[in-house]
């Protein structure tokens, strides 16, 4: 919930002796995370980041920390291009590929069944190495869709993030 998310940032900073300045940036970064399926790991990754730049003398998570992180979106960017010098410039074509199909023609994070996403490698055992790397990077996110009459569960990918659209 959102009042989780913001406890979630604010009480391990107030555990350390830090606050959150100007306090609205709380609710900024919760409603910035709330409408993804998985928020809490978006927090985590911008709280880490502004963590970094927090202001040691005023004891404060501070909005120039915030914006010189370049927010979630910022965290996020640079959490994603850590992952990708990991997974290595040979597999870079099939990241871009698996990214792709994730994006609708209107430019909006596509909801795409495990199976069906890694078929568009002719080489699928590459292709689910890749998956796996980027769902455990927490950029995609998977989960399963229950069965329903006639079908069977399904396993699903999306995006983590519109941010990562752009990129």
């Amino acid at each position: 919930s959102p009042e989780g998310l913001r406890r979630a940032l604010v009480e391990p900073a107030a555990a350390c002796g830090y606050r959150v300045e100007p306090p609205g940036l709380v609710d900024a970064l919760v409603t910035a995370v709330a409408d993804t399926r998985a928020p809490l790991p978006l927090l985590a990754f911008t709280a880490a980041r502004w963590w970094d730049r927090r202001d040691r003398t005023a004891h404060a998570l501070t909005a120039d920390g915030y914006t010189a992180i370049g927010g979630v979106a910022g965290a996020l960017a640079q959490h994603a291009d850590e992952t990708l010098a990991r997974i290595g410039v040979a597999r870079e074509p099939l990241v871009r590929e698996l990214f792709r199909n994730l994006v609708t023609a209107q430019g909006t994070r596509a909801v795409i069944g495990w199976d069906e996403l890694t078929s568009v490698s002719p080489d699928r055992e590459a292709a689910e190495a890749v998956l796996r790397e980027l769902v455990d990077a927490r950029l995609l996110t998977s989960y399963e869709e229950p069965a329903t009459p006639g079908h069977a569960p399904a396993r699903r990918v999306e995006i983590v993030h519109e941010s990562l659209l752009t990129m």
